[in-house]
């Protein structure tokens, strides 16, 4: 059976993906379908790829983003209603876990080259490094009802750091826990810059075929660039040391 490449690697060298192969609903069917669902078809580029970089041709390709601020995503899922049967069980009690993924690219530079001083062009430039982070609840058991599907309650949190990336991407997948190789359930997948922040949401995950049929999960999102939040921090010592020194000083008084 035929599999479908990285999109990330075309998106990122401002090429287009003219079709994906959708016999796999795979990592890169997923991003495909993220990146376009609810457009009529096109994105913006990243805003750093549409901006006229006064660059000559051949250094296009190494042209990166401007230094990007670090970031803290949150997550707390709640629960997942509506699960399918893994490999058609039904009726069966399973165990699930969730695995959450991030994937971006960060700017890394090469390592100096040795010789007579002279150093290339291509050594000047960074490159990109494909980074991806994971998280991995609990496994609970779920019991699997055949016109229901199969809830199931975590209450669970998890954080990543990270560089901005505008083309970063999340996965949220439900895995049947098994000897041997886990099965796949369910799955949603989205760019981060798309998520809903800051307030409780639900949303659908498809099957291992891509196909809706009803599983949601109720999860909350949080998104803070780290310098902010150390300011924050900054600002409440500040304030809690100044109603202190104001207390005291009215005791003394």
């Amino acid at each position: 059976m035929l599999s479908n490449s990285d999109p990330f690697k075309f998106w990122r060298s401002r090429s287009q993906v003219v079709s994906v192969n959708w016999h796999k609903y795979n990592k890169g069917v997923q991003m495909n379908e993220g990146l376009f669902i609810g457009t009529d078809g096109w994105v913006f580029e990243p805003e750093h790829m549409r901006k006229k970089r006064g660059l000559d041709f051949n250094d296009g390709v190494h042209a990166q983003s401007p230094p990007q601020p670090k970031l803290r995503l949150k997550g707390h899922v709640v629960g997942v209603s509506t699960m399918p049967a893994p490999n058609g069980r039904t009726g069966k009690s399973f165990e699930a876990y969730i695995r959450t993924e991030l994937f971006y690219h960060r700017e890394v530079n090469p390592p100096p080259t040795e010789g007579d001083g002279e150093v290339s062009a291509a050594a000047k430039s960074t490159s990109l490094e494909n980074v991806a982070l994971r998280w991995k609840s609990k496994s609970i058991k779920v019991g699997h009802h055949p016109e229901d599907g199969a809830d199931g309650v975590w209450n669970e949190t998890w954080e990543w750091e990270y560089e901005r990336d505008e083309l970063a991407f999340i996965r949220f997948l439900i895995y049947e826990d098994e000897f041997g190789k886990d099965d796949r359930v369910s799955t949603f997948c989205s760019p981060v810059e798309r998520l809903v922040t800051a307030e409780w949401l639900v949303f659908r995950l498809m099957d291992r075929k891509g196909k809706d049929v009803g599983t949601t999960a109720l999860v909350k999102f949080e998104l803070e660039e780290l310098c902010r939040s150390i300011y924050r921090l900054y600002g409440e010592a500040k304030e809690n040391y100044l109603a202190k020194f104001k207390s005291n000083v009215l005791l003394e008084a």
